[in-house]
C-alpha cells in the first residue's frame, strides 16, 4: 500500500479526508450529502428520555401528594410562592429554638431543597427531551436520498468506481464500513428512469480522478414533471375526443371504465402518489368525463358513431 495509491482521488488521503471532499463536492444540489439518521438509536434515545421524564413526573406527583397532606403554613406558602420556596431552602433554625422546632426547620429546609433540585432536573431533562423530539421531527421531514444518488454514493464508498478498480475495500473501515448498507428511496418512477437510463442528457460536470459525473437534478425533476403533465393531459383530452364521437351507452360505460383504469395505472406507476391521492385523482378524472358526457358539445355536424 503506497502513499501515491492512497492519494489517487484528488489530493487527499483516502478515508475521511477523501469522503468528506466527495460529500462536499456537489454544493448546488447537495446530492452527495448522505448521512444515516440512525432511526433505531434515535427512537431508543427518545424512549429513554421519555422514561426519564416519566420518572421525574412520578417523583413530582409524590411530593405534591406530601404537600397536599401537610397543613402547616410554610408548606402552603412554598407551594404558592417560588421566593418562599427558595427562602425555605436556605433557612437556619432560630437561635434558642427547642429541638423539636430545629428538627422542623431542618425538615422544611430539606424538603425545599429536594423540590428545587427536582424542579431543576425536570427543567433540564424536559428541555432535552423536547429538543430531541424537534430534532427527530426535522430529520423525518427531510427528503431521503434518491435511489440513483444512493447507488452512486455506495459505489464511491466501496471504491468500485475508481479508475482501474485499484481498490476493492470500503472507504471507511471497522464498524463505519456498514454505515451505508441500507437507506431508503422515495423517487417516482419517471425520475428514477431518467436518472438510471438517461443521465448523460443532464450531465453538467465530472469529478476529478474518478468516473463519476454530476447531472442536473433540477432539470431531471422538471423533465419528469413535464412527462407526468403531458401523460395526464393526453389521457384527459384523448378521452374527451373519443367520447365526442361515440353515442352508444354501453360503449360509453366501457370507455369510462377503461380510461379511468388507464389513468389510475399511469398515476400509480409514473408518480409516487399515495393510494388516497391516486383515488382522489381518479375520482376527479372520472367526474370530468361524466360532466362532459352529460353535457355534450354540439355534434350535429360530426360523424355519428352509431
Amino acid at each position: 500500500m503506497t502513499q501515491d495509491l492512497e492519494k489517487q482521488i484528488g489530493q487527499v488521503m483516502n478515508g475521511y479526508p477523501s469522503l468528506a471532499s466527495f460529500v462536499a463536492y456537489d454544493q448546488s444540489q447537495h446530492s452527495t450529502s448522505i448521512f444515516r439518521r440512525f432511526d433505531n438509536l434515535s427512537a431508543r434515545n427518545l424512549l429513554h428520555l421519555q422514561s426519564q421524564v416519566a420518572e421525574l413526573e412520578a417523583r413530582q406527583r409524590c411530593l405534591d401528594e406530601e404537600d397536599f397532606a401537610a397543613d402547616d403554613d410554610l408548606t402552603i406558602a412554598r407551594c404558592r410562592d417560588w421566593g418562599q420556596l427558595m427562602s425555605a431552602s436556605t433557612m437556619e433554625p432560630e437561635t434558642g429554638a427547642n429541638r423539636a422546632q430545629k428538627d422542623e426547620d431542618n425538615r422544611q429546609r430539606h424538603a425545599a431543597q429536594v423540590r428545587i433540585e427536582l424542579a431543576k432536573d425536570i427543567q433540564a431533562k424536559l428541555a432535552e427531551y423536547q429538543q430531541a423530539l424537534i430534532n427527530q421531527a426535522t430529520l423525518l421531514a427531510m427528503r431521503p436520498p434518491t435511489k440513483h444518488d444512493y447507488s452512486v454514493f455506495r459505489q464511491y464508498f466501496d471504491h468500485s468506481l475508481l479508475p482501474n478498480n485499484t481498490r476493492v475495500y470500503k472507504m471507511l473501515q471497522g464498524n463505519s464500513g456498514a454505515l451505508y448498507d441500507d437507506l431508503g428511496d422515495l423517487d417516482d418512477r419517471i425520475l428514477r428512469f431518467l436518472r438510471e437510463w438517461l443521465p448523460w442528457i443532464f450531465n453538467s460536470k465530472k469529478v476529478a480522478g474518478t468516473t463519476l459525473g454530476y447531472a442536473s437534478d433540477e432539470w431531471m425533476r422538471r423533465t419528469a414533471a413535464v412527462v407526468s403533465i403531458l401523460t395526464a393531459a393526453g389521457l384527459l383530452y384523448g378521452a374527451i375526443l373519443h367520447f365526442y364521437y361515440v353515442r352508444q351507452p354501453h360503449i360509453i360505460l366501457g370507455m369510462i371504465a377503461g380510461y379511468t383504469t388507464a389513468f389510475a395505472v399511469a398515476v400509480g406507476l409514473l408518480t409516487n402518489a399515495k393510494r388516497s391521492e391516486v383515488f382522489a385523482a381518479c375520482a376527479a378524472y372520472a367526474a370530468v368525463i361524466v360532466v362532459f358526457i352529460s353535457n355534450p358539445l354540439d355534434r350535429t355536424n360530426t360523424v355519428d358513431g352509431g
